[in-house]
């Protein structure tokens, strides 16, 4: 059947139109949606980036705040008897017995516990019980208020929660002159690394123990006189026994963190 040249017009435009249409829906419509779909997925990676980016921007300041950190713990520690000396009782009685050595005084009784965790509780000055008569009577309200701006310090410390360190408590009982067990608690007491003297028993007040019978007369007749009795030169001193219960403290120091 021949086509006169009308139908073949005809024929031609439907043909193209026939394949633009599929050339739409098998080729273009496909790669339409996988922009979309790439679109999609580019967006999401780019907020993914966006947000480890920002982290990675402040790795710095992250690193410089554990610097911190670290700098700030050894600051407290440093105030702390090292863990590695009070680790086990034999640790514990070799750190304290320099004291004695230096002070002259004798160990003659020791007990020594393990190192334990215990709370430190902030040291603070409790508000006087026989004040809230007169908060009761305070009408206008000013002995309260003066009361609050006192205590503000002591409130403020007492409702914060404490922390916690390791402690090993020392018994020992020594033996030495009034001036070398004075002296003994003394460099106790300024030691700049945190210890505690808890209980203080004492034996002899008036350490006249090892004093001669001479000796022990002359104190006899000073104290009848009520005079103090002073030891001659170059004649040994009375001695006294004193027990104390002595509590070592310390903190784990914060090892340098790794922020390469």
């Amino acid at each position: 059947m021949k086509l006169n040249y009308r139908e073949k017009v005809i024929l031609s435009v439907l043909l193209v139109i026939v394949i633009g249409v599929l050339g739409f829906f098998l080729l273009i419509k496909p790669k339409n949606e996988d922009i979309k779909t790439h679109d999609a997925t580019r967006t999401e990676t780019q907020q993914k980036w966006d947000e480890i980016y920002s982290r990675i921007s402040q790795i710095p300041n992250l690193q410089d705040s554990i610097k911190t950190t670290v700098s700030d713990s050894k600051t407290v520690t440093d105030h702390f008897i090292a863990v590695d000396k009070l680790d086990n009782p034999r640790k514990i009685d070799q750190y304290m017995q320099k004291y004695a050595n230096d002070c002259d005084v004798k160990i003659s009784t020791l007990a020594v516990g393990d190192l334990s965790e215990t709370p430190i509780s902030y040291y603070y000055e409790a508000p006087k019980g026989a004040r809230s008569l007169m908060v009761a009577a305070d009408i206008n309200g000013d002995m309260q208020a003066k009361l609050a701006e006192e205590n503000k310090e002591s409130n403020y410390v007492a409702a914060r929660s404490t922390g916690s360190a390791l402690a090993a408590q020392y018994g020992v009982t020594v033996s030495g002159s009034k001036e070398n067990i004075w002296k003994f608690m003394k460099q106790i007491e300024d030691d700049p690394k945190t210890m505690i003297i808890n209980s203080v028993a004492i034996s002899n007040y008036d350490f006249t123990d090892d004093l001669s019978d001479e000796q022990l007369e002359k104190f006899s007749e000073a104290k009848e006189k009520g005079e103090e009795f002073k030891v001659a030169e170059g004649e040994e001193p009375g001695t006294s026994t004193v027990s104390f219960v002595i509590t070592l403290y310390s903190l784990y120091e914060m090892p340098e963190a790794n922020t390469k």
